[in-house]
Order: C-alpha cells, then sequence, then structure tokens
C-alpha cells in the first residue's frame, strides 16, 4: 500500500483480507472482484486499477523480491534505480543492489546463494572486499584499512583466495573507483601497509579539511566583528549581569571563541564545558547562534543551560537542536535516502555555531554540518578527547586536536562532583598520571582501588596497566550484573505472559559489538 499510488493502507488491507494469497493472481486476472471488497466501488475501483496499472513493473519486482526478506520501500529503490532490469540484475548479480541505503553484502549474500550464485563469483569478492573494508573501518573507526588487514579478514568469506587473485581483484576496483589508493606510496616489498579507502570516507575526509580551510580563511580580526572585543569581554566575564567567574583556562576559551574562526575545547565531566558555553553565548547574544551535538540529550542538556538567559528572546536568536534537527534532516520515499534541507547551496544563517559532544562526531554528518556552515560563521568545537570515540568511522576531535591547526584549550580543573561522586575526580586523577581517591560506596570497586593503589604509588604498576586492570575490573563487574538484571527482567515477563509468550516478544539492546554482552556474541545466540 505504501508503493502503490490511489491505495492507502485501509483499502489494502481490506483487500487482502478479502483475498489472502490470491491477491496478486486476482488484481492481475479478474480485477472485477475487486469490488467485493467493502468501500470499493466503480470510482475507487478505477482508481485502484490506474495505480496498478501505472506501477505493474513495481508490482512484478515486489512479488520476486518478497521471499528474500526486502522491505517495500527497498524493493521500491531498487525499482525506481534499475526499473524493469530489476529481476535480471537480481539473477545475474544481486550485489549491484548494495548501492541502495539499507542493503549490504550479507543481504546480497544471501539473495545470491539462493539464487545458485557461486561462491567464488567475481562479483561476490569484489563485493566481499568492500564488505570487509567496511567492516573493520566501523570497528576500528579509522577511515582506512591497510592491505594486510583486507588479506585476513578475506580469508573468513572466500576461502582459498591467492594472494595474486587478491591484487587483481582490488585493482579491478580502484579502476572502477570504488576504492581509492595511492599504489605509489608504498614499496612492493611493504604492500601490507598500503592504505585503501572507501571512497565514502575519503572524499568525507578530504571534503572536511577544504571546508575547514574555507571556514577558517578570514582573517582573524574578522572574527572579533562578531561580538565585544577583548577589553570588553573581560568586562563582561568580570562584572557582567551574572558576575561569571571564569578559571585561566576557561577564559582563554572564551576568548579563542572571540579572536578565531574555529577553535577546539576539550575537558572531562565536571571540568566547566556547560559554563564556557554558557558565556560565549552570552557574548554573541546580539548575534544568530546555534547550539548542536549529536545527540538529543546533550541538546536539551545545552538548552536548559543557555536559553534561561536569552528569556522570550530565546526562539529568535538562539537554535538548540540535534546536528540533523538543525541541517533539517529529510526523507525522500522514492529514493528510499535521506538528505539535508541545509548544505553547500543553502547555508545555515547562524554567526555562530558550537558543536558540543564533539567526540561523537564521525567525519561524514561533520563533513555534511561543514558543508552548511558560511562563510563568515565562527565555529567552536567542544567536547572530551578521552572519551570513547564516535561509533562510526572518524575520530575527528582527537584529529582535529592533533593537526594543531586550531587554538586547544584543555580544562582540567574539575568542578562538579555532585553527579558522577569520585568517578569524575579518579577519571581525571588516572588520565594525569595521579593516585586514586578512595571512599567510593561499591565495596568491589574500593578495594579493586586500594589493592593497586599501592602498586601505583611504587610504580610497579605502569599507567597502561592500570588502565587495562581497571578497564577489565569493570567489564567483569558490569557483565555479572547486566546478566542477572536481564534474566530477572525475562524471568518476570515470562512468568507474566507464560500462555502467549513467544520469541519475538523479546528484543534485546546492546550499545556494544565485542564481549559476552555484544551484539557479536548475542547474534550467536
Amino acid at each position: 500500500s505504501n508503493v502503490f499510488k490511489g491505495i492507502g493502507k485501509v483499502i489494502a488491507g481490506q483487500i487482502y483480507e478479502k483475498f489472502k494469497d490470491k491477491t496478486l493472481d486476482i488484481i492481475d486476472n479478474e480485477p472485477e472482484k475487486l469490488k467485493e471488497v467493502d468501500g470499493i466501488g466503480p470510482i475507487k475501483l478505477a482508481t485502484v486499477l490506474k495505480g496498478l496499472n501505472e506501477s505493474y513493473g513495481l508490482r512484478k519486482t515486489i512479488m520476486f523480491f518478497k521471499p528474500y526478506q526486502f522491505s517495500d520501500y527497498q524493493i521500491k529503490a531498487i525499482y525506481n534505480q534499475f526499473k524493469d532490469k530489476s529481476v535480471s540484475i537480481a539473477e545475474e548479480n544481486p550485489y549491484l543492489f548494495t548501492e541502495i541505503k539499507g542493503i549490504g553484502f550479507k543481504k546480497a549474500d544471501i539473495m545470491a546463494e539462493k539464487l545458485g550464485i557461486k561462491k567464488d563469483d567475481p562479483n561476490r569478492i569484489k563485493e566481499a572486499v568492500k564488505y570487509v573494508i567496511s567492516q573493520i573501518c566501523e570497528n576500528s573507526g579509522n577511515c582506512y584499512v591497510y592491505y594486510k588487514n583486507i588479506r585476513d579478514g578475506i580469508k573468513e568469506i572466500i576461502e582459498n583466495l591467492s594472494e595474486t587473485d587478491l591484487r587483481n581483484y582490488i585493482d579491478d576496483l580502484i579502476k572502477e573507483k570504488k576504492l581509492i589508493t595511492d599504489l605509489d606510496s608504498v614499496k612492493e616489498n611493504n604492500i601490507g601497509l598500503l592504505k585503501i579507502y572507501l571512497p565514502v570516507y575519503y572524499y568525507s575526509e578530504l571534503g572536511v579539511s577544504k571546508e575547514l580551510k574555507r571556514i577558517a580563511k578570514p582573517a582573524a580580526s574578522a572574527a572579533k566583528n562578531n561580538s565585544e572585543d577583548t577589553e570588553s569581554a573581560d568586562k563582561f566575564l568580570e562584572h557582567g549581569k551574572n558576575k561569571i567567574s571564569l578559571t585561566d583556562e576557561q577564559k582563554i576559551a572564551v576568548l579563542n571563541s572571540l579572536n578565531y574562526k574555529i577553535s577546539i575545547i576539550s575537558g572531562g565531566p565536571g571540568t566547566g564545558k556547560s559554563t564556557v558555553i554558557k558565556t560565549i553565548a552570552g557574548l554573541y547574544k546580539e548575534k544568530k547562534i546555534a547550539l548542536t551535538s549529536l545527540s538529543g540529550k546533550a541538546a536539551q542538556r545545552l538548552s536548559d543551560i543557555v536559553k534561561p538567559e536569552y528569556g522570550e528572546h530565546a526562539e529568535s536568536k538562539i537554535d538548540i537542536s540535534t546536528i540533523h534537527r538543525l541541517l533539517k534532516a529529510q526523507y525522500d520515499r522514492q529514493t528510499n535516502e535521506s538528505f539535508f534541507t541545509f548544505n553547500e547551496n543553502n547555508r545555515l544563517p547562524h554567526d555562530l555555531i558550537v558543536i558540543d559532544e564533539m567526540s561523537m562526531v564521525d567525519i561524514i554528518i561533520f563533513y555534511k554540518l561543514l558543508k552548511a556552515v558560511k562563510d563568515s560563521a565562527v565555529l567552536v568545537l567542544v567536547g572530551d578527547v578521552n572519551q570513547i570515540p564516535s561509533v562510526s568511522p572518524g575520530d575527528v576531535l582527537r584529529d582535529l586536536i592533533y593537526s594543531a591547526f586550531f587554538p586547544v584549550t584543555f580544562l582540567t580543573k574539575v568542578f562538579r562532583q555532585d553527579e558522577g561522586g569520585l568517578i569524575n575526580i579518579n577519571a581525571h586523577n588516572l588520565l594525569n598520571n595521579k593516585r586514586f581517591i578512595t571512599g567510593g560506596t561499591e565495596k568491589g570497586i574500593k578495594e579493586f582501588i586500594i589493592k593497586y593503589k599501592k602498586e601505583y604509588d611504587t610504580a610497579n604498576t605502569g599507567k597502561n596497566e592500570l588502565l587495562k586492570d581497571f578497564a577489565d575490573f569493570i567489564k567483569r563487574i558490569s557483565d555479572k550484573r547486566i546478566n542477572k538484571k536481564t534474566n530477572n527482567a525475562y524471568t518476570a515477563y515470562a512468568n507474566s505472559k507464560i500462555s502467549t509468550l513467544i520469541f519475538d516478544d523479546i528484543q534485546v539492546l546492546t550499545p556494544m559489538r565485542k564481549g559476552d554482552l555484544g551484539y557479536n556474541n548475542l547474534n550467536k545466540v
């Protein structure tokens, strides 16, 4: 019903309820019988038949693809791209469908196997190479892989593939512009260290570099015109109506936002990042401002902190939202693709854009955001470089800091303790090679800290080993507790619905790939 003109969900449901598995046969051979369905009279029948006739090719495509577990939207996207050749392409090279969003190598591979396509089919091998690269990038967070990693990973999918054949397939993919590399960057005897990119990551990296240069290009003095000069800023910080008192680190972070087109602020939990953001927003109060982040929770926190300062003018002066909402993400049902209203051809109107939780932002979304930033805008990137990087490829915040192209302020003083307690302080101490502060309520963690504190003080245990042991310890107690609570929840649910409980009633969500509770292991179950 979602893909045929003139047929809504209600009518589609009534038609299927009436004719069941004979529905498509009735439509093709005895369409007049559709008048037996409540709500379909002569006029409605004409509308329905017109829609069905216009989508005859799509209907045939749906009939072919449905047994292979493709959704209606995926099938329509396939048909929109390949038209009446969709079925013949499926029979010859279903791996072409991986160009469609939501269709990966595994889904295409299942279809290929059912259609009798051989395991050593060249199209399968080349798509498997791309799949291995994408998996390595997703798991490592890198935007490229080394040739040696592809060589090791492909063995799990393609058995007995020779080194020569693998090199030839990769060469073919490079010629087809489906992979990108610089063959002259390494010598033949060191080919294992050849860097190979998928185009989406390569061009995103290249694009980020280009856009950052564009945004940073105007002279530093141009940024000062967006607010009071440095002297006025000092007065605002010390004598403004809020009487904000900042540390020297925080002041530097604020002044960098006035003196540079792009600046970076990094600090752990409780180090006053939110106070700095609030202060910067106050200094740019007469300008159009956007505060954004990848997660809705972080955006809401920004709203709670900053909007009260703007009062009734908040909605007209400042936009606080997720990155996707800021860029006005849209979805095209025809192509099964998403896109952004704000882009390089329609840039955001904001004079200042602050991105919070920057460590969560991957290379692709960062590129799309940068393309939408106007030339005169000021960009402030805020995050914690020591947090786990983004799930998708691109450790953007860390790479920008290490590039040394932009001013970076590290906030080191811990102010807030109520939310994280000793966790905030001890995390900060660990990063700075300082001793733990004990006194936590968790007996196991306290015993662990006491045990390793002595070794730490006497330098018998190095920082890296301490980090590893601490992570392993937390993982063990966390896995045990999560397992217990999950089992308890399942048992309670099963007992309450024991007569009707089926496997599909249970859904397990996990934020991890690895470990006993990671989805790699859970999917095996």
